[in-house]
């Protein structure tokens, strides 16, 4: 005879018990029937930490198949093997770059930091391109090379635009030494920074201030920062001033970081920004370039940005070797 759930429900008795062994919580149940005979029942349930143990146990397997995969590409695969790790370390740093971009920005907010005010690493940070980590290193040196080049290209057209503004001088002091100055690069030597410090008054006003130099001439400037120069004149002259003040922000960030803080790579970067052709020169010549950049920059007011920019030209063109131009 069929018995009815109710009378089930009334002739049982549950009670719960619990015992931790190992860190496993173990949970019993016993029934306990009308006709007093007790049911022992039990589940295991994992803790946290078990779960976690779990968990790095899987990851641990996951890496070490990956390792081996990436060792089996390596040898019979070695062109795929560049690309695969190129891609898969990219990827790792892109989210590792967001993550540090992110850090940043929630700092500044917190604790109302202007980007002026950042350690010189985080301000590079932040004005980088996340691109270049799908890049090889050799990728790297290739793309900058060909970057310079580019850029290099226009040096002759901002020299001669810089001896064209400076025959409209009025100071006649200042005239002769903007156009030796200009000659003495066309003819393939190296300024001295005094050379550039003795003009910096002719860079705050019209006309070689950023805004009131022409428009072939601002157009010229464009490739220094790799901006394009098919916009109107109002509009190219704000944004070479930006990029202007963000390159003065940086120097003065890293005046403060320290030269000698910056590894081997940081220091081809650094140059390169600031218009070398880094790739081409040892780290020594990196180093007594920028050291040489630093100490002309660190004078210089946002007024006179106008002259960083020209100095691209003028302190690059002809380091260490003969100019080409």
């Amino acid at each position: 005879m069929a018995l009815s759930c109710v009378a089930v429900c009334r002739g049982l008795s549950v009670a719960l018990y619990g015992i931790r062994i190992n860190g496993v919580t173990v949970i019993y149940s016993s029934f306990t029937a009308t006709s007093g005979a007790r049911l022992p029942l039990y589940r295991h349930y994992s803790s946290p930490k078990s779960r976690l143990g779990i968990g790095l146990q899987v990851v641990s397997r996951l890496q070490e198949a990956n390792a081996k995969y990436e060792l089996f590409l390596q040898r019979c695969f070695p062109r795929f093997y560049v690309l695969h790790h190129t891609f898969t370390r990219g990827i790792q740093l892109l989210f590792q770059d967001a993550k540090e971009v992110k850090v940043i920005k929630t700092r500044m907010l917190t604790n109302s930091v202007e980007v002026q005010d950042l350690p010189y690493r985080d301000m590079e940070k932040l004005r980088q391109l996340l691109i270049r980590h799908f890049w090889t290193p050799q990728q790297q040196n290739e793309f900058q090379g060909v970057n310079h080049s580019h850029r290099a290209q226009h040096h002759w057209a901002v020299l001669k635009g810089l001896e064209s503004a400076g025959s409209h001088v009025k100071d006649g002091c200042l005239k002769i030494s903007l156009l030796d100055l200009c000659n003495k690069v066309q003819s393939g030597v190296h300024p001295n920074i005094s050379d550039i410090q003795a003009i910096r008054g002719l860079f705050s006003g019209p006309p070689l201030s950023i805004k009131r130099i022409n428009a072939d001439q601002m157009r010229q400037l464009c490739p220094l920062f790799f901006l394009t120069p098919h916009l109107p004149t109002p509009m190219i002259g704000t944004r070479l001033n930006s990029h202007a003040i963000e390159l003065l922000q940086l120097d003065r960030a890293l005046s403060r970081h320290g030269l000698h803080q910056l590894d081997d790579s940081e220091l081809r970067q650094a140059c390169y920004v600031r218009g070398l052709d880094s790739g081409s020169l040892s780290v020594n010549q990196c180093q007594e370039w920028l050291s040489q950049w630093l100490q002309f920059s660190s004078r210089l007011k946002e007024s006179e940005v106008s002259l960083l920019v020209h100095s691209m030209v003028l302190l690059s063109a002809n380091y260490p070797k003969p100019s080409r131009y």
